[in-house]
């Protein structure tokens, strides 16, 4: 069985969607004549295992969990959502954790896996398409349960761009502090830290960087190769 795809078209732009882990697909602008979102030609659509590319969900942790056992990046993105709403402009969709804790869900590495997990949360997810065209992507968390509950949630972002182009680069995040896991000269060994100049970042080969800075976080994008340019805001 496939998943369940949902497209919205609006002020001339488009979004698809699918509650299969409440995964954005793809991402067209007004100005933009393909998705600015890069999604992999070769995932699965019968939901055997998480969608590679696009928007995924990640929570109740990023990455592999200590367990070794959960899957990597939480369990939201291999349940299925429910959608609660739908408009011409955008949807909204909904998971519960305690419709998913059954014994044979797979561990939430932060959060233990079976009905004795005593974490309970209702994730809310809203897409719309803004009468500019531009996409607002919201989650909300609510803690359903009576115990202060431990989580991370990221919306891992896969944006399509020409890194080999000369006109790359992400604008925006100058003094930002950041953390480098790949430096040069260590052979992909150890980490380096240091602080963001002026100018955009450059990608001139593989980079694996985390940037740390007061919120909101507002960059731009310049996808290379006449792709134009992408706007992307951050509030936490």
């Amino acid at each position: 069985m496939s998943y369940e795809t949902i497209s919205i078209e609006h002020a001339g732009a488009s979004f698809s969607v699918t509650t299969f882990g409440g995964h954005l697909l793809s991402y067209t602008p007004p100005s933009h004549p393909t998705s600015v979102l890069w999604l992999s030609s070769s995932h699965a659509r019968d939901m055997s295992r998480s969608i590679r590319g696009g928007v995924p969900v990640c929570f109740p942790q990023f990455g592999r969990a200590h367990d070794k056992i959960s899957p990597q990046h939480g369990f939201a993105r291999v349940q299925r959502w429910t959608l609660v709403s739908r408009t011409s402009a955008g949807v909204t969709m909904a998971l519960s954790s305690a419709e998913n804790q059954a014994a044979a869900r797979p561990a939430g590495g932060m959060w233990p896996a079976g009905p004795q997990c005593p974490y309970r949360a209702r994730l809310t997810l809203s897409l719309s398409l803004l009468p500019d065209g531009s996409l607002s992507y919201a989650m909300a968390v609510k803690n359903e349960a009576e115990t202060a509950m431990p989580y991370q949630l990221l919306l891992h972002n896969y944006f399509s761009a020409d890194s080999q182009a000369p006109d790359f680069g992400v604008a925006g995040l100058a003094g930002y502090s950041v953390v480098d896991t790949q430096p040069r000269g260590r052979e992909g060994e150890g980490q380096a830290y240091f602080v963001q100049g002026e100018g955009p970042v450059v990608v001139d080969g593989e980079v694996d960087r985390i940037f740390h800075g007061p919120g909101p976080v507002g960059a731009a994008i310049s996808r290379g190769g006449g792709g134009g340019e992408l706007e992307v805001t951050v509030t936490a």
